[in-house]
């Protein structure tokens, strides 16, 4: 899908079905994953300065999305499901070559209703938050229910969406030392985070704001991502630092440190796997079918580990550490091209004694 200008964040629905993506063309396009259509466009007004979108969130139930725009708003929509997956609407009549130039020719503007005439649209916005600055980063909980918004105001804050009469209300806010470019919700809101420029991570209690921890690091933070897991909640946290660090909330400890030697904008973690960007490339440690992230790693694995850090000793022991700790048996690992022991790697290629 071509854009005119810089896309900044792209959000694929939890039931995989439909991509909302945005960027510096200060409109939101809404695709369908099934038939590969432009489903909707949205363009934003730019209120004293650029609408740039950096930022939108899928609800859990993938029944509501929530966009930050640069111009100082947050827009709430709800989905129409039937709609979004209708072979009507993604067909037979969204791939007319009428109706797909008039969709790029004349997009709706944001605030806005549906145009008299026009085809009905997957999405309706149903409530907007008006900030005071920019908003950068924003999440979402499962239900759609509860909002979470950061940017260049420096507040963090959670708003509530009245079932009563659509409105949506300030539950708590807080201020951060700078500006915050990265916010993640926990599905049932138990916690949030955020982070930026001041180099660390903010986590909160999600219901009350209070903050439970936080978390130094040696560079600008530009992502956080909070999942639920059977072994319990963690957070991973990215940016400009020389590794993605995912911690157990719980004990507010490292689980896992990779090494990374370009920015990190972007992180997913699950079960099986950690996904994340490191410049223009994306990485997967864990396989969904065969092995989990928190499995017993690959030679090959470690051995790149060691080698991408052993300019920076006190991180390699670190990342080793850690490593070693969760799987004691990797001393055993043996490469299988050459068939040396990882302690014959480690000391060919490293005079590291702590190593």
């Amino acid at each position: 899908w071509e854009h005119t200008k810089a896309v900044w964040t792209a959000r694929i629905s939890r039931c995989a079905t439909l991509l909302a993506a945005g960027g510096f063309d200060m409109a939101l396009s809404l695709y369908s994953c099934k038939t590969y259509q432009l489903l909707q466009k949205i363009s934003y007004p730019p209120v004293g300065g650029p609408a740039f979108i950096w930022s939108c969130d899928w609800s859990g139930d993938g029944e509501h999305l929530l966009v930050g725009c640069w111009n100082s708003r947050a827009y709430l929509y709800e989905v129409d499901r039937g709609l979004a997956s209708s072979p009507m609407a993604t067909k037979a009549s969204w791939t007319a070559g009428k109706a797909a130039v008039a969709l790029m020719a004349g997009p709706k503007m944001g605030g806005g209703g549906e145009q008299a005439g026009s085809a009905p649209e997957p999405l309706t916005e149903i409530a907007t938050v008006q900030r005071s600055d920019r908003v950068y980063a924003v999440a979402l909980d499962a239900m759609g229910r509860a909002l979470v918004i950061g940017g260049r105001d420096k507040k963090l804050a959670r708003f509530d969406l009245q079932t009563s009469d659509g409105s949506v209300k300030l539950r708590w806010e807080v201020t951060a030392e700078d500006f915050i470019y990265a916010v993640a919700a926990s599905p049932l809101m138990h916690h949030v985070a955020c982070g930026g420029p001041f180099k660390a991570v903010l986590l909160l209690d999600g219901r009350n704001g209070v903050q439970i921890a936080k978390l130094h690091f040696p560079g600008v933070i530009w992502a956080v991502t909070l999942a639920e897991l059977p072994t319990g909640p963690v957070l991973a946290v990215g940016g400009e630092c020389p590794v993605i660090t995912v911690l157990d909330i719980e004990t507010q400890s490292d689980v896992l440190q990779m090494p990374v030697s370009e920015t990190t904008f972007d992180i997913c973690v699950t079960t099986d796997s950690l996904c994340f960007t490191e410049g223009k490339d994306m990485g997967i440690f864990g396989s969904i079918s065969r092995y989990g992230w928190r499995d017993h790693p690959a030679f090959e694995v470690i051995s790149s580990v060691m080698i991408s850090l052993l300019s920076s000793e006190d991180q390699l022991l670190r990342c080793m550490r850690l490593i070693l700790g969760a799987n004691p048996a990797v001393v055993n690992s043996r490469s299988p091209v050459t068939g040396s022991t990882l302690v014959h790697f480690a000391v060919h290629n490293s005079s590291n004694t702590h190593l």
